[in-house]
């Protein structure tokens, strides 16, 4: 009888701004200078283009898509 291994192919990850498979960085919900520790996993351009910003449409969407992750990260942060 013959073998076989299962080989598990993962997608790989997305920015959770943008939905596209790049490298991604550590972006901080709440701004590491107002206390935010929680990090979510996005691309650097959309990183960059938020900078510390709460009017960022990327970041926007993303808080009214999950509000209680948004939830848990300011709690997280006071």
């Amino acid at each position: 009888m013959e073998s076989f291994d299962t080989i598990v192919i993962s997608p790989p990850p997305l920015c959770a701004y943008c939905g596209k498979a790049r490298r991604l960085t550590k972006e901080h919900l709440v701004p590491k200078s107002v206390g935010g520790t929680l990090t979510i996993r996005v691309c650097r351009p959309c990183n960059q283009a938020r900078g510390a910003s709460g009017t960022h449409d990327s970041f926007r969407a993303y808080i009214r898509a999950h509000p209680g992750e948004w939830s848990r990260h300011v709690k997280a942060a006071r």
